[in-house]
């Protein structure tokens, strides 16, 4: 892994892991078009190292709440007081055991199946690209009416599938959780807001899942280099989509997905020698 390599991966990891156009269909397609190296588990794991740290950073505020909230409900539940729970500590436990709820499809899927979506291949993410891009736009014209914390349980449930869908890659994790939420009726804000909380635990899952499986000596310094460029791009990005979603839709990132899915395509069957 060259120092070049390095920073495009972590680019394209910081930018595709909250922006909704796929970091791991991203990773494939260049990785097969530009003939680089196809990352290995130790970089894989820095490139978790580094989108983790962007997501906790930018939505640390919002985990304290949680935590906090998930403290005080197990206080009440251990000393059954309930004088100590404010509505807020309410919400925000109720929140809190829904990521974890919402965690479980993908954390499944990525360890019955994960091999095999690792295998498919450019075309499939091409397709992937184009027609979870459209059904992004579709689902983008239900009204806006939800805040994230009206997300009930059989809210999470489906949101939580939508996650596990996105191991295929070309898929998109943040696209397919957001465009569940729309269809659920969240507002965009507040489905970019639980969709980037949601994947809080699966990418520290993800990473300590392959920690088993990292070279020690491959711990040099395009590993470093990945962590920090991933981190900065990756909490850039998420300020970024945050802000967007509050004066535009997602009709840019549709548009995105649907050209180079397509420009791939034409590129693998008819031009590619």
């Amino acid at each position: 892994m060259s120092y070049f390599e390095a920073i495009m991966l972590g680019l394209i990891q910081g930018l595709g892991e909250f922006l909704p156009v796929s970091s791991s269909g991203h990773l494939v397609m260049v990785s097969e078009l530009f003939n680089f190296n196809t990352p290995g588990i130790t970089f894989e794991v820095a490139l978790h190292i580094g989108t983790l740290t962007a997501v906790v950073a930018y939505f640390w505020r919002d985990w304290v709440k949680l935590f906090r909230g998930a403290w005080v409900g197990f206080q009440k539940l251990v000393t059954g007081s309930r004088g100590r729970m404010t509505g807020e500590d309410v919400v925000q436990e109720r929140l809190f055991w829904f990521l974890v709820v919402g965690s479980v499809p993908a954390a499944l899927a990525g360890f019955f199946w994960g091999d095999f979506f690792d295998s498919l291949n450019t075309p499939v993410v091409a397709v992937m690209l184009i027609v979870f891009g459209v059904l992004l736009f579709w689902a983008d014209k239900a009204p806006q009416r939800r805040p994230a914390e009206s997300i009930s349980l059989k809210d999470t449930v489906l949101i939580g599938l939508a996650q596990a869908v996105a191991l295929i890659p070309g898929v998109s994790r943040s696209g397919a959780t957001m465009t569940m939420g729309r269809l659920l009726k969240l507002n965009r804000e507040g489905a970019a807001r639980f969709s980037f909380l949601l994947s809080t635990p699966v990418i520290f899952g993800a990473g300590v899942f392959k920690m088993k499986d990292v070279v020690v000596a491959e711990i040099n310094g395009p590993f470093v280099v990945g962590v920090v460029v991933a981190a900065v791009v990756g909490l850039l990005s998420i300020a970024f989509f945050m802000d967007f979603l509050k004066r535009f839709t997602f009709r840019t990132f549709m548009i995105y997905r649907v050209l180079v899915g397509s420009l791939v395509l034409v590129y693998w069957f008819l031009l590619r020698v």
